[in-house]
């Protein structure tokens, strides 16, 4: 019994709670859409009661303040009609009692004294008025006599920069004419470019120095073209020179004999009283452009020299052949007997002529 008393006990309790949760959450959700409706209505009845507060405001305002004003003006006039009544009854009755010219006595005086306190206030504008002016007067002076001040020193600047520019532009002038002249006594002038500023300079190993113009004395390099040495395997530079330019044409066969001959005397190459031939002044010749060591040559590029392609040594005739290191002419020689020329090559004629001689003694057989 008492177990089961319990278990009622508790199975009651777990309904109270559940009856508890789910009455207090629907009282709950009904008191807050209660609350929800009163604070709507109380707003929507203080938006209705301001509205009408302000039409009424609106509209008894402005019939207030007409009221108000009118009630000022009354106000006003009945007090300026008893202030004219007031006066006129203190002067009939100071007239009675004889301050009348006492007090008129004393208004002439306060008048005198306020015409006196105009005329200081006038008197003191006018002061500073005309005070004013001369200041204006006197600045103006003072700003005119300061630009002509600034007028007269800017002029003297002028005059003085352009003295010091002329002397400047002499000194620089007889620098510049003397360091020319100095410049003319050496001859040692290497050309070079300033990749900076794009302009060629000159510099003398004798004086030490580097100028921006040409010397009179700079002496080009001339045309040179680069070539390989086969037994330093390097690089180097030869000059090509103006003699030699009908040599690298066409290696003198455009020359005279006379030409040719004068060639080989400047250079050495004929014995006293030797008298040779066309051919052998130009074998001569030939052999002498080839060697390296007949030519001006530098392993580096002189600074200043212009840099040309390299020439080449025109090829002989096919007519010429290098016999003991000179260029002979070849002489074209005759058949031999087997009838073929020295080419190898079949003769035509010997071809048409045995045929024509074969032929003919079939026939005479």
């Amino acid at each position: 019994m008492v177990k089961e008393d319990q278990e009622n006990n508790e199975a009651a309790h777990r309904i109270q709670i559940w009856w508890s949760h789910m009455s207090g959450n629907f009282v709950a959700k009904m008191k807050a859409r209660a609350k929800m409706q009163l604070m709507k209505e109380e707003k929507e009845g203080n938006i209705a009661a301001h509205q009408i507060q302000v039409w009424w405001s609106h509209m008894s305002g402005n019939f207030v303040a007409k009221m108000k004003a009118r009630a000022r003006m009354q106000l006003i006039k009945e007090e300026q009609e008893n202030q004219k009544a007031a006066h006129h009854i203190q002067m009939w009755w100071h007239a009675r009692t004889g301050n009348f010219a006492a007090r008129l006595k004393a208004r002439a005086k306060m008048q005198t004294m306020k015409e006196d306190q105009m005329a200081h206030k006038l008197q003191l504008w006018w002061h500073n008025v005309n005070g004013n002016f001369a200041t204006r007067i006197k600045e103006g002076a003072r700003k005119e006599i300061e630009l002509e001040r600034r007028q007269l020193e800017s002029a003297a600047l002028r005059v003085q920069a352009r003295w010091r520019t002329k002397k400047g532009q002499f000194s620089y002038h007889l620098k510049q004419k003397a360091l020319r002249r100095l410049a003319g006594t050496v001859t040692d002038w290497l050309k070079y470019r300033d990749e900076w500023t794009m302009q060629d300079t000159y510099y003398s190993e004798t004086l030490d120095r580097t100028v921006y113009f040409k010397p009179d004395s700079y002496v080009f390099p001339g045309y040179w073209y680069l070539k390989y040495d086969e037994e330093s395997q390097s690089d180097y530079y030869s000059k090509l020179k103006e003699e030699d330019k009908p040599l690298w044409h066409d290696m003198g066969l455009s020359l005279e004999t006379e030409e040719l001959e004068a060639m080989c005397q400047t250079r050495n190459l004929l014995a006293e009283n030797e008298i040779l031939s066309r051919n052998e002044y130009t074998s001569m010749l030939r052999v002498w452009m080839e060697d390296i060591n007949n030519h001006e040559f530098s392993w580096e590029l002189i600074p200043g020299a212009e840099l040309v392609d390299t020439p080449k040594i025109p090829p002989p005739p096919r007519t010429y052949l290098k016999i003991n290191g000179y260029w002979r002419r070849q002489k074209r020689q005759g058949l031999n007997s087997t009838k073929n020329y020295w080419s190898k090559k079949p003769n035509l004629k010997k071809f048409v002529f045995n045929d024509l001689v074969s032929t003919s003694g079939d026939t005479r057989c």
